[in-house]
């Protein structure tokens, strides 16, 4: 008599085992895409970590940012920036909304205001700095790859990367000595 759910059942895990396998070829390459904000074209992508656009754009949203012109930019723009935030020395990226423009010693530059506030942020922003425009909003999904570019959540999926290989390479194990024995 045939064996049909011997057949079914060694069918099984070699289908699970490619969408499993899909699935992590996916999420580590939207981790990298995000880890290094890859640009397409004219646009790219950002994560936004504070709620300092909250409601427009709540933190943990994916932002698609397309490149903008400087000199055409139009208060309520919403535009991403590098700017030195906590005065460290260390430029940040931000995404605040554009509130105009001013002149010092003949340079021009622009003003920013997030969302919460009514008055401008501290910074003056050179045209060098402008990353783009606000085109359109993901809300939670920058969850996902703060989580996954964050030290802890590569360390989680490694480990959960190592977990699955050492179950699929125990699953071909027993499926050989329960085949040998079945033979």
């Amino acid at each position: 008599m045939p064996n049909f759910a011997g057949k079914i059942r060694s069918g099984v895990p070699k289908a699970f085992k490619i969408i499993v396998y899909a699935a992590i070829i996916l999420v580590l390459a939207a981790a990298f895409a995000a880890s290094f904000n890859l640009k397409l074209g004219r646009f790219r992508g950002y994560s936004v970590a504070t709620g300092s656009m909250i409601p427009k754009i709540p933190a943990g949203s994916y932002i698609i940012i397309e490149d903008a012109d400087f000199d055409n930019l139009k208060e309520g723009d919403i535009v991403t920036f590098y700017t030195d935030v906590n005065l460290d020395g260390k430029k940040e990226i931000v995404t605040h909304y554009f509130a105009g423009y001013t002149e010092i010693g003949g340079i021009t530059y622009f003003r920013t205001r997030s969302e919460v506030s009514k008055y401008l942020d501290s910074w003056y922003v050179k045209k060098e700095d402008l990353i783009g425009k606000l085109v359109f909003t993901v809300p939670a999904v920058g969850k996902i790859t703060l989580f996954l570019t964050h030290p802890i959540g590569a360390a989680t999926i490694a480990v959960d990367l190592i977990i699955v290989v050492a179950m699929f390479l125990l699953l071909d194990r027993f499926e050989e000595k329960e085949n040998a024995v079945a033979a």
